[in-house]
């Protein structure tokens, strides 16, 4: 992501955590879903270097890497399914979108998704 995307990211997440005035729950839940949703990308964006440095991929280790990352989604969700009176499960979901969400949010704001650009 570029700096710009780390701008937005930054900006959506504040407005989210901020719905934890609304009710607290809301800012927990947003926190916890943004949270996992970044070290998923973390975790991504890591495994692509090293990927890129060996030139090479076994599919064993990446599947495996998208598991853990729809494991870790799961685990997100069924903590704020069972707790419900600290987490909201629908924040929750919008804050594991977080970073799909500013990707969109910047593309939308740079302008450079205009089909009739080329």
């Amino acid at each position: 992501m570029t700096e710009r995307s780390w701008k937005i990211y930054r900006i959506l997440l504040v407005i989210g955590l901020c719905s934890g005035l609304i009710k607290r729950t809301y800012g927990l839940g947003f926190g916890l879903g943004a949270a996992a949703s970044l070290l998923i990308y973390k975790k991504i964006e890591l495994m692509c270097d090293t990927l890129i440095q060996r030139q090479e991929a076994g599919r064993i280790q990446v599947y495996s890497g998208f598991l853990v990352d729809y494991a870790i989604m799961a685990a997100v969700l069924i903590l704020a399914a069972k707790l419900p009176d600290w987490f909201n499960i629908f924040t929750a979901a919008l804050g594991l979108g977080l970073i799909k969400i500013t990707a969109v949010a910047e593309l939308l704001f740079s302008g450079k998704g205009d089909a009739n650009e080329h």
